[in-house]
């Protein structure tokens, strides 16, 4: 299955960098440690950090996933969970199951520059590969009932 140029749109993307978790620093400023089992622990803060790279242009031919009962299951998977998908030739794009797209929302950036992925309008949930093509099923970020879920 090939894709048409004419059904491409432009896009940006943005992959997964590294995530960090902050260390919890007491009122001296010294890092709080336990000792379990013998074992010294850092305690680290709840909250990730999540560094995305910087976003870059592309076109993709990327559709709504449309009547989820017809497509409920498409090469083995669900699709119900899904709100787009991107069709590609095989091994186009380098996208993995943390790439944030933007195709109507504009990039926003946090203070040290990076890209935040909650100003996205998709991340890809699963990625599927076969012979030919690659298949990036998407779940929509920048909605308050999703972003609530995750």
């Amino acid at each position: 299955m090939l894709t048409l140029r004419l059904n491409e749109q432009p896009l940006k993307y943005s992959l997964w960098q590294s995530s960090s978790i902050e260390n919890y620093i007491d009122s001296e400023g010294e890092e709080v440690t336990l000792i379990f089992d013998g074992e010294e622990i850092t305690m680290q803060e709840g909250e990730q950090t999540v560094i995305y790279g910087t976003p870059v242009d592309t076109n993709a031919n990327i559709s709504p996933m449309g009547s989820k009962e017809a497509e409920a299951v498409t090469y083995g998977i669900d699709t119900t969970s899904y709100d787009a998908v991107i069709v590609t030739k095989k091994d186009k794009l380098p996208f993995d199951e943390k790439t944030v797209i933007w195709v109507e929302s504009e990039i926003e950036y946090d203070d040290n520059n990076n890209p935040n992925p909650m100003s996205s309008d998709y991340i890809v949930a699963r990625v599927n590969k076969t012979l030919n093509v690659d298949r990036y099923l998407l779940r929509k970020t920048n909605r308050q009932d999703v972003i609530a879920d995750d």
